[in-house]
């Protein structure tokens, strides 16, 4: 098992190191202090940041309504 740092791990996936500190203090990403370094398992990381963004867009996309949706929704309220 392979552990990086944090600037280590924002270098490798080309990602900002605010972006992978922002994740850990929410809880949202896994990771372990040793001393005053924390570290990541990769694999670990990578599964929840894909969760993560993965639900981000299948929200976006429950969001958007499709002009034929909308139009037919206010068709159905002008002819009741």
């Amino acid at each position: 098992m392979l552990l990086m740092g944090i600037k280590e791990y924002a270098q490798s996936r080309s990602i900002s190191e605010k972006l992978v500190r922002k994740l850990m203090l929410a809880g949202q990403i896994p990771f372990g202090k040793s001393g005053k370094k924390y570290l990541l398992v990769p694999e670990a990381v990578d599964e929840q940041i894909k969760a993560l963004f993965t639900a981000k867009e299948e929200v976006e996309k429950k969001k958007r309504v499709t002009p034929n949706a909308f139009h037919a929704a206010l068709k159905a309220l002008v002819t009741t």
